[in-house]
């Protein structure tokens, strides 16, 4: 049993689906019925079922989110070198194959995709904002050459 407040969205919704069914005289008296239901069976839902994978689902995303975010500062950190999935998941003490499937769910991009991608972005921001050449960008940004 979920203690539920007295101001709560499913109790306010409730109140307010009685209400509207008593009175029975709003030209829309269907389908406002209808739709209060429906948000009254979301509001419990929500209320109900939805706090009984949540602490579990939080300790996990936070677990996660740590570990993909060390990751992301690795990456950054390492761009002018070769960085492969194999030294990223060593310097995390993770296996490489979980820490790629933390990149494809969490992010939906392969672990190679988000270091191109990240290798693009920091190319693109020295090309606006220095004067190096095409050259010294790529050795910078990790590309084996200009092409």
């Amino acid at each position: 049993v979920i203690d539920v407040k007295e101001d709560g969205t499913a109790p306010f919704i409730w109140k307010f689906l009685l209400n509207h069914a008593a009175k029975g005289e709003d030209v829309f008296f269907e389908e406002i019925l209808t739709n209060l239901a429906h948000s009254l069976i979301l509001s419990l839902i929500n209320t109900f079922v939805l706090p009984l994978n949540y602490h579990y689902q939080k300790a996990v995303q936070k677990t996660s989110s740590l570990t993909l975010n060390l990751a992301k500062l690795y990456i950054k950190d390492n761009l002018a070198n070769s960085i492969k999935l194999t030294d990223t998941a060593t310097h995390l003490h993770l296996s490489s194959r979980h820490l790629s499937r933390l990149f494809k769910t969490e992010l939906g991009v392969s672990y190679s995709e988000y270091v191109q991608n990240e290798r693009i972005k920091r190319a693109v921001i020295l090309l606006k904002t220095t004067d190096l050449s095409i050259r010294d960008i790529a050795q910078e940004t990790g590309f084996p050459d200009v092409h």
